[in-house]
């Protein structure tokens, strides 16, 4: 008696399994929205602020470069002209080249963790197409 319920009980299973991926995929739209909805929250309040410390960070950079032009020019007293920018672009270039050598290696460690992970991600999805 049982086989010619077996067909229903596929039924509320296969209906159980797709009510569960459309759930999933409404709370993923709920949180989208929700993170939406905090982000332009703070934006409001603290808008103003953020544009202070961006104007202030411009004024630091504005003085990071008069600060650049009086080493520049403090320099000059104990070497020509040429020889003071040349010394000051090698310091710099040497600094540049030291920061993206060590951005790099750091970049390239931690790239296998994120090659790992998308990975993960793809193998998960390769099963959920499968069911």
């Amino acid at each position: 008696m049982s086989g010619k319920y077996d067909y229903l009980k596929s039924m509320r299973l296969f209906n159980l399994v797709g009510s569960y991926f459309k759930a999933g995929k409404k709370l993923v739209a709920l949180d989208k929205d929700y993170a939406k909805e905090q982000i332009f929250e703070m934006l409001k309040k603290y808008g103003p602020w953020l544009a202070i410390i961006a104007v202030a960070l411009v004024f630091m950079l504005l003085a990071g470069i008069f600060l650049l032009v009086t080493v520049l020019l403090a320099l000059n007293v104990w070497f020509t002209p040429w020889v003071s920018a040349l010394i000051m672009t090698l310091v710099f270039l040497v600094l540049g080249l030291v920061m993206a050598l060590t951005g790099i290696l750091f970049v390239k460690k931690g790239s296998g963790e994120i090659k790992s992970t998308f990975n993960a991600i793809g193998e998960d999805v390769k099963w959920l197409q499968k069911k």
